[in-house]
């Protein structure tokens, strides 16, 4: 129950990240409810010792992109939201195949629009702003740049979070079988 829940906040947040380029925060927080109200009903202590612990990985990985303006905050508050869903395991397997699929997303975008070499130079024109002013300073300096260069980060957390729940209910599942064959393999 807790997967379908889940799989239906992201099915919406990624709706509203195409569709207004913006994740709601009543979205995230009636998910963070709603597992917190679980949690509590079925195992409190999991979730102070394990679930809001996980909070912090997506915090400090992502605040540095968040602050230099190449990473939404409707993206860190739905890489939280996973916290409270998945285990430290499954959360990081989503977290790296997420940020995988991005790369691959991204990419496919540039060569679409034919702006990799583009791309690269104002990349490598950030990196030499940055270190001959010795600060870091916002990646997009120009609004209209910024929505035609990137990507909703929603769709690859939602592809990755379908891969990852699929995965354990295909292993939960045909686990179970194949202990059973090994069992019956046994008695003969």
């Amino acid at each position: 129950m807790n997967n379908i829940i889940l799989l239906c906040i992201l099915c919406m947040a990624v709706f509203f990240d195409f569709r207004y380029r913006k994740i709601p925060n009543l979205l995230i927080v009636i998910g963070i409810l709603i597992s917190i109200t679980q949690w509590i009903l079925h195992d409190p202590m999991r979730l102070i010792n394990n679930q809001i612990p996980l909070i912090i990985i997506p915090i400090i990985c992502l605040y540095f992109f968040f602050k230099i303006g190449a990473m939404g905050a409707g993206d860190i508050k739905l890489y939280c939201l996973l916290c409270f869903y998945l285990s430290l395991e499954q959360f990081l397997k989503v977290f790296f195949i997420s940020f995988l699929i991005s790369a691959i997303f991204s990419l496919a975008k540039m060569l679409y629009l034919g702006n990799i070499f583009n791309r690269f130079c104002y990349f490598m024109t950030y990196l030499s702003t940055c270190i001959s002013n010795k600060k870091v300073i916002p990646y997009y300096q120009n609004n209209n740049n910024k929505f035609m260069s990137t990507i909703t980060l929603s769709l690859p957390v939602l592809i990755s979070t379908i891969l990852v729940i699929g995965r354990n209910m295909y292993e939960s599942y045909y686990g179970h079988l194949w202990s059973r064959r090994k069992l019956c393999y046994t008695i003969y």
